[in-house]
């Protein structure tokens, strides 16, 4: 029998405070690095982040920890998990906008595609798929949008 009360939110909603944002460690690449900036993924190394230098980059996130001892930087991201996903039709670039084809295999995981106008971007690429049937991983977007 319901008495009527309301659950307390923060009991409900607590699963969701640790998925976003996802903090993740990459090599720091050309660039200085400091608290707050806003990184996007470099297309010449994987794994490695750079700073957006104009209006039309695509930020994966800002810097939370500036580059230690190592060359890494801690990057909050705006991503809520890292997968893997099998190249599909065409070797996808570090950083391309990544699609979900529709056609998934009985074992492994999705395929995927770069994105095309009219697609559902769900996320980008953290590294190079130099062909079809190789296995990259993809940092997965909170919010998906129609490219």
């Amino acid at each position: 029998m319901s008495t009527g009360s309301i659950q307390d939110l923060a009991e409900v909603n607590v699963h969701f405070k640790e998925k976003y944002p996802l903090s993740l460690s990459f090599k720091a690449g050309t660039g200085t690095f400091v608290k707050g900036l806003p990184v996007k993924v470099d297309t010449t190394a994987d794994y490695q982040v750079i700073p957006i230098a104009a209006a039309t980059d695509f930020p994966i996130g800002y810097v939370e920890i500036a580059e230690d001892q190592y060359g890494r930087i801690t990057v909050n991201t705006f991503f809520t998990a890292v997968i893997e996903g099998t190249v599909k039709t065409a070797a996808i670039a570090r950083g391309a906008e990544i699609t979900f084809d529709g056609t998934n295999p009985s074992s492994g995981p999705p395929n995927v595609i770069t994105s095309a106008t009219g697609n559902v971007v769900v996320g980008r690429s953290l590294n190079n798929g130099a062909a079809v049937g190789d296995v990259i991983e993809i940092g997965i977007l909170q919010s998906p949008y129609i490219k």
